[in-house]
């Protein structure tokens, strides 16, 4: 499942086996912080549980659920993360997602599961030479379907789909960033629902050049 999932579900109920820590999440005793590591708005995470994962109306665990996200859809970060610092639950992280709600995305501090994995980043590296920009963006992953915005050297999208291979030419699904060009032609984007198109990762293998390298920042939930 791609992107479009997001608004399908995210996780929560299998924290409940996790040393009965819901009951730390009620309201009147729940004290959380910023989690540094992810206080990227706008991030992109990836269910990597093997179940369901709830999304819940408020940071509190306890607190009325909304929907359900499926393993391997994505959601998109509304705000930053919060680790409960008190209690049983301490060391749970919760996420605000986009279009609302909030996740477990990672439960391991109270011997629970990881939920959440962030989308790879990457850098574009190659300089076409064209004032149109230097990394073409499609609507599809074959090179004949429809230019929908241009990236410039050093734009960072985030991958958010399985990459895949045409013809020796790595091919990978991107949200666009903020700064993405309109095609050459073109006076806008065409459309406020242009988010996500595909790029060409690395042509090397068909005699092309490579236009993108990953980021060395795409942190985890997790990390301690």
């Amino acid at each position: 499942a791609g992107p479009g999932a997001s608004a399908n579900g995210a996780n929560g109920a299998n924290v409940a086996g996790a040393g009965g820590a819901l009951a730390s999440g009620a309201r009147s005793t729940l004290t959380s912080e910023e989690v540094p590591d992810a206080a990227a708005v706008g991030r992109w995470w990836r269910v990597c549980s093997a179940g369901d994962v709830v999304v819940r109306e408020e940071e509190f665990l306890i607190s009325a659920e909304l929907r359900r996200i499926r393993p391997g859809s994505w959601v998109q970060q509304a705000a930053p993360a919060r680790r409960i610092v008190h209690g049983p639950a301490t060391g749970l992280i919760r996420l605000p997602v986009l279009p609302s709600g909030w996740v477990t995305s990672d439960a391991r501090a109270v011997n629970g599961p990881l939920f959440f994995e962030p989308a790879e980043r990457w850098r574009v590296v190659h300089r076409s030479g064209a004032m149109s920009g230097d990394v073409v963006v499609r609507v599809g992953f074959m090179f004949n379907s429809d230019e929908v915005a241009m990236l410039s050297i050093g734009d960072v999208v985030e991958c958010v789909e399985d990459k895949v291979t045409i013809s020796g030419v790595e091919r990978m699904y991107v949200a666009l960033p903020v700064g993405a060009r309109a095609p050459f032609g073109k006076a806008s984007l065409g459309s406020p629902s242009v988010s996500h198109g595909w790029v060409s990762l690395d042509a090397t293998a068909a005699g092309g050049p490579r236009f993108f390298e990953r980021c060395d920042d795409s942190s985890s939930l997790g990390k301690a």
